[in-house]
């Protein structure tokens, strides 16, 4: 009785950590474990990537910013920063060849009172910043580096 217990939180373990989980609206700390196991599709220019719609645990769930952010931060990731025109066409053509709706970034604007608090770094940043590298983006009217939403989605 005992094994059957602890097989069967070993395995609700494991199928939690690719369910959306509500959030508590703060970052989420690295989960070794979950850091040790977390899948990279493909590289890039040093950078590893992970796309949710290509695992068949993920594929189909939407959640909002904060989630996938927390989802990406347990495994030791963060949402992706295109840093570069040629990271941005890569990421780009990846959405346009799987036929995905939308992606997450990890870009923010932090312009709202509040932006002091310690889980919305880096501090009082007034513009869009990238959260996974804690830089300010570099300003442009330039839409081909920047063609996202005008409306945020």
């Amino acid at each position: 009785m005992l094994r059957f217990i602890i097989i069967s939180v070993f395995v609700g373990i494991a199928l939690a950590q690719f369910q959306p989980q509500p959030s508590g609206r703060t970052l989420e700390p690295p989960i070794p474990q979950l850091c040790a196991q977390r899948t990279i599709h493909e590289r890039f220019n040093g950078k590893g990537y992970y796309y949710s719609w290509a695992d068949p645990r993920t594929a189909g769930q939407e959640i909002d910013w904060l989630s996938g952010r927390n989802f990406c931060r347990e495994r030791c990731m963060d949402l992706v920063s295109l840093e570069t025109y040629a990271e941005n066409e890569f990421i780009k053509s990846r959405i346009v060849q799987d036929k995905v709706k939308y992606i997450w970034t990890s870009g923010r604007l932090c312009d709202f009172p509040g932006c002091e608090r310690s889980d919305l770094q880096p501090l009082n940043i007034n513009g869009w910043f990238w959260t996974a590298v804690l830089q300010k983006l570099a300003p442009t009217i330039d839409r081909r580096q920047n063609d996202w939403s005008e409306s945020g989605g």
